[in-house]
């Protein structure tokens, strides 16, 4: 029905629009990133079109490719910060720690109170070996969401970097107790179990993680 249409309004933004959300919905990448191409000659300077390239570019693997889109996206609207999310998470996938915590941390300042965009700041921290400055996000990112289960694991691996092993099985507890499903706690306990020496709990934590895993 949009091939339809745009035979005769090749041109039709709402159209394409539609279009778009279609190709995206049955996953069809290839698709998505064809009418964006469309869409951006006729308005090069369309945000939408170029975070949704973005997007379609890394459901294809192009992370390279999608990064181009996001830093331009953002670039069009520098308050997005779902935009400066993105762009970190590619940067994470490229291995560059470094920038991609300072976009988590531009979005933080455009809303201090979002403690996803902390933890993610933090993960790229640990990623790039600063432990410390890692601590301190997942510390505040805990602090605003004293009930996420994901922040104490990820403060507990932050101790467990620094060799704080005591305080990093506390983390990793508390975070059980929030969410005793949850594998990956239970792996990232096992390894500090381990470190400290107590291998029979560690291989328990272990054979818990893989059951829940």
């Amino acid at each position: 029905a949009y091939n339809r249409v745009l035979d005769n309004e090749p041109r039709d933004i709402m159209v394409l629009e539609r279009k778009k959300d279609a190709l995206r919905i049955k996953g069809d990448h290839q698709g998505v990133i064809e009418v964006c191409n469309i869409l951006l000659q006729i308005e090069p300077r369309s945000k939408t079109a170029h975070a949704d390239r973005g997007d379609a570019l890394v459901a294809l693997g192009r992370t390279e490719d999608a990064l181009v889109e996001y830093d331009y996206a953002s670039k069009l609207d520098p308050g997005d910060k779902v935009m400066l999310n993105k762009k970190g998470l590619v940067l994470m996938d490229l291995g560059n720690f470094n920038a991609a915590a300072e976009a988590f941390d531009q979005g933080w300042r455009l809303d201090p109170g979002d403690s996803i965009m902390l933890d993610n700041k933090g993960r790229a921290l640990l990623a790039g070996q600063d432990a410390t400055g890692a601590l301190e996000a997942f510390n505040e990112a805990a602090t605003l969401n004293p009930s996420n289960h994901t922040f104490r694991m990820d403060q507990g691996r932050a101790l467990a970097a620094l060799g704080h092993y005591d305080e990093a099985l506390d983390r990793l507890d508390e975070g059980l107790a929030l969410n005793g499903q949850d594998h990956q706690i239970w792996r990232y306990k096992g390894n500090v179990l381990f470190k400290m020496g107590n291998k029979e709990q560690a291989v328990q934590s272990y054979e818990r993680s893989i059951e829940l895993g």
